[in-house]
């Protein structure tokens, strides 16, 4: 008979060790920690403590992560579905966001570039379109071998957005790649080209199949 996993305690454990280690001063445990306690799905949300541990693990330790986290969190808080937006920090979010791309973070890098595709003003400021930084930072990330750097730089080469001539056939080959390294976005794109016929055979068979891959990876576009 198997042991009845008890994830309740498992998590009290977790907790505590991560609060013991913070003592230590633990850079990586408050990043964690503070992440947990911001997204509220596996320990109780406290968006307040979650704030004050990832402040200052960059305040005090000068943490990219910790900036990285930060600027993710902000942005999961955007309702795409309702236009009032005002409570978000996008000004801040982008400067955190950029300054974890440009110390190596490759998730920052993608987060970056997404931001610069968007132009926005709210009570905290305005940040500007810039589809050039948009373009630079997701081929940063696909450079770096990221799957879902991959799959954003495949995805902006095939757009008409003035900077060059849409390469096609080359973002077909990249949809492709960022699929099979484990990129949702990359299954997704992938999937669009089988199931259109853009530079492969069309086949809706696996097309349909790709769509579901994609979907399983947590890809939502895809539902």
């Amino acid at each position: 008979m198997k042991k009845k996993i008890d994830c309740k305690k498992n998590v009290e454990i977790g907790t505590k060790y991560l609060e013991q280690e913070i003592k230590k001063s633990n850079v990586k445990a408050m990043e964690v920690y503070g992440y947990l306690l911001l997204e509220g799905k596996r320990i109780q949300k406290n968006e307040t403590k979650g704030m004050e541990l990832l402040n200052f693990a960059i305040n005090k330790y000068k943490s990219i992560n910790a900036k990285f986290l930060l600027a993710k969190y902000i942005i999961s808080q955007v309702n795409y579905f309702d236009d009032d937006n005002d409570k978000i920090n996008y000004v801040l979010a982008k400067k955190y966001a950029k300054e974890a791309a440009d110390d190596g973070n490759t998730k920052g890098m993608i987060l970056y570039g997404l931001l610069c595709h968007k132009r926005i003003t709210n009570k905290y400021g305005k940040i500007e379109q810039n589809f050039a930084e948009t373009f630079k930072y997701f081929k940063m990330a696909a450079d770096l071998d990221d799957p879902d750097g991959i799959a954003y730089y495949s995805y902006y080469l095939s757009l008409p957005h003035g900077l060059f001539t849409p390469e096609i056939k080359k973002s077909v080959e990249l949809s492709k790649i960022a699929h099979e390294k484990g990129s949702g976005f990359g299954s997704y794109l992938y999937a669009f080209n089988v199931l259109e016929g853009i530079c492969v055979p069309k086949n809706l068979k696996e097309g349909w199949k790709l769509v579901k891959i994609a979907e399983e990876r947590g890809e939502i576009r895809a539902l």
